[in-house]
This record gives C-alpha cells, structure tokens and sequence, in this order.
C-alpha cells in the first residue's frame, strides 16, 4: 500500500470518527464532508473528488473505524533500508532526544520520530562503525509502529548521557 492510499483511508478513519462519513459506501467509494463540501474518496484509484449531489446526512461509524484500523494493521508496509555517515547519524540521534522525538534505545539500536513527528526511523549504531544502517518507515509502517508501541519517548539515564555528550 503506498502512502497516498494509507492517508485516504486514515482520511475515511477520521471522518467516520468525527461525524463526517456519508451513507452509500462500499469499500471502493467512501463519500465523506471535507471543509463543507460533500467528496468522494476512491480507495482503489487514490483520488478524491467534489460530489455536491451526494445525498445523506454525515454520521459517526466507530465500526468503521475499528474495521479499518483493524485492516491497516494487517497490511504489509514499506521500509527504505539506508546507510549514514555515523556522525551525521549522532548528531540526528542527540537532536531527537533533546526534541522529545526519541521512542526506543537499548544503546545500539535507536528509534526515533524524524522531524515530521510522523516517520519513525531505527538506526543500528556501532561503538566503531563508520556507517549505520538505519531503516526508515513509509507512513503506514510508521502508523503500525506507533499503533503498536504506543508514542512513549525513551529517558536516558543520566550517566548515558554524559556518555553521548547530550
């Protein structure tokens, strides 16, 4: 499932949260309110459009949310695997904790939120290493991740961090 698809069904999600989905769906076509106008969303064609003809009266589906949470969850998502300069990969990694964007450490491996506060990265780090492998999720692998493991951000301990120099 590419990105684009992911945020059109996390779009349905929200509208079927916040009293904004539309009768007459099917799993194709959700028909939804976005900023007052009646749309379209086509899940297989990855478009929206304007449906002012659309009859029905919005509504809150919480069975809808759980059945399409439920069906991302169960998706296969993407992972870009790259390699960084080990010290363009600290000085990243120090400005995530100091961000409150770090999640998870045990000191070799490091998950952090990237800027966006919505792409979760995990690098591989090594005490001589002069690369890092670091994996960065797609935006359904990263919703996954969370959904998963909750948003905690990690706390070093004081002695780690006089270690990394934070």
């Amino acid at each position: 499932m590419n990105d684009n698809i992911f945020f059109l069904f996390m779009q349905v999600i929200e509208a079927a949260r916040t009293g904004r989905l539309m009768p007459h769906r099917n799993g194709r076509y959700w028909y939804t309110v976005e900023y007052g106008q009646k749309v379209c969303i086509d899940i297989h064609e990855g478009v929206q459009y304007s449906v002012p003809e659309h009859d029905g009266v919005p509504t809150t589906d919480m069975g809808v949310v759980s059945s399409l949470t439920r069906f991302l969850m169960n998706q296969e998502s993407n992972v870009q695997v790259t390699e960084w300069a080990y010290w363009d990969v600290y000085a990243e990694i120090k400005k995530a904790y100091k961000e409150g964007r770090l999640l998870h450490t045990n000191g070799g491996t490091w998950t952090y939120l990237h800027d966006d506060g919505k792409t979760v990265i995990r690098g591989e780090l090594g005490a001589k290493a002069e690369k890092v492998r670091f994996t960065v999720y797609g935006a359904l692998a990263s919703w996954q991740y969370l959904q998963n493991n909750g948003t905690c951000r990690a706390v070093l301990s004081e002695g780690t961090q006089k270690f990394m120099n934070f």
